[in-house]
């Protein structure tokens, strides 16, 4: 199976562990292998229908990842930001 999607060994090994995580094209590999849909190498119960998500989050997203870089001080700032734009459900979390 490792050569059929192009990967060694002991990677296929921590695939099936779950030491690694696969990438979407490898398992869309394997599941061409094994002559099954992607969704179906997935529990039932644990799929959901899948929702896109709005150009805006995706955009918020993506302006927000750096932010882990910050100092604490600048972190904490956004987060009170944050909290007082979007409420206090997110302070709730702290």
């Amino acid at each position: 199976m490792a050569r059929e999607i192009l990967v060694t060994f002991q990677q296929y090994q921590k695939y099936e562990y779950g030491i690694n995580r696969i990438s979407p094209g490898k398992l869309y590999r394997l599941a061409n292998v094994l002559q099954q849909s992607v969704a179906s190498l997935f529990p039932q119960d644990k799929v959901k229908d899948y929702a896109p998500t709005p150009p805006r989050v995706l955009q918020i997203m993506r302006l927000i990842s750096p932010v882990a870089a910050l100092h604490p001080d600048e972190m904490a700032a956004i987060a009170k930001a944050l909290t007082r734009i979007c409420g206090n459900a997110s302070a709730a979390e702290e």
